[in-house]
């Protein structure tokens, strides 16, 4: 397939295409060695099949009848889409992608051990600079991917929609901090906030547009406080003594161009 589609040369390695080092970088040698030794990749897809009244069942149902390849990006040891892609048609078109070539390596260790999925692909690569030419991709989808992009999220965006053939359709669920909640923060405060993490001010909705999509469907979901998590984020919450609001949101954009 990637012989097919890829705009530049690649590795192959176990059939995995490799668009960036096979080697995980030092930053996240603990961090991967973590994610095999807790296992996180079974645990995640075993997990799924407790939310089954998640709106990812829903949302996993209609891009299975959609026509074509669908490229998961940020696929993360959590599984975005995938799982319930998946679950819902074992002979989906999905090609499995990350930056991280630990999370693209254990999800193939698992499938090729437990599910044994037929038509599923997998690709180490950046979302910021798409190994794929011009409209080869059907469904672009990222459940949480999108903000854990390493990198410039709008180059991300511009990318996505040069993959997108017409008609295409980027299906993502993401999260930001409430527009309302945003408000009520001091501005000292809110200034911090701004320049350690800026993303999770902005929703991508406007960007969405502005690289060119034409139809956007957007659905606001669930509200919840960060005060019980533990993050860095959160780390800095307690220092400020003022924690945040989030909302989740599912969106679809089309390209009709």
């Amino acid at each position: 397939m990637f012989d097919t589609i890829a705009n530049r040369p690649f590795g192959l390695i176990d059939n995995i295409a490799y668009f960036v080092s096979e080697k995980e970088p030092d930053s996240n040698i603990e961090w991967a060695e973590g994610l095999i030794s807790g296992n996180w990749v079974e645990k995640n897809w075993n997990e799924h099949f407790n939310l089954k009244k998640d709106i990812r069942v829903n949302i996993a149902k209609k891009i299975s009848e959609m026509d074509g390849a669908i490229l998961e990006i940020g696929t993360g040891p959590g599984g975005g889409f995938v799982t319930f892609v998946l679950d819902n048609d074992i002979n989906a078109n999905i090609i499995i992608s990350d930056l991280s070539p630990t999370v693209v390596k254990e999800w193939k260790r698992f499938f090729d051990k437990n599910i044994k999925p037929t038509n599923v692909k997998y690709a180490v690569l950046d979302t910021c600079d798409i190994p794929f030419k011009d409209e080869t991709i059907n469904i672009v989808s990222g459940y949480g991917g999108f903000g854990n992009i390493e990198g410039n999220k709008i180059k991300a965006l511009k990318e996505i929609y040069r993959v997108l053939k017409k008609d295409g359709i980027y299906v993502t669920g993401d999260i930001c901090v409430n527009n309302e909640y945003v408000k009520t923060i001091p501005v000292e405060a809110y200034n911090v906030f701004k320049q350690r993490f800026p993303d999770i001010f902005i929703d991508y909705y406007q960007e969405s547009i502005d690289v060119g999509f034409s139809k956007i469907e957007n659905i606001i979901g669930k509200t919840w406080n960060n005060k019980n998590d533990d993050s860095v984020l959160v780390s800095l919450c307690r220092e400020l003594g003022i924690y945040l609001e989030f909302s989740t949101y599912i969106r679809y954009c089309y390209k009709n161009k």
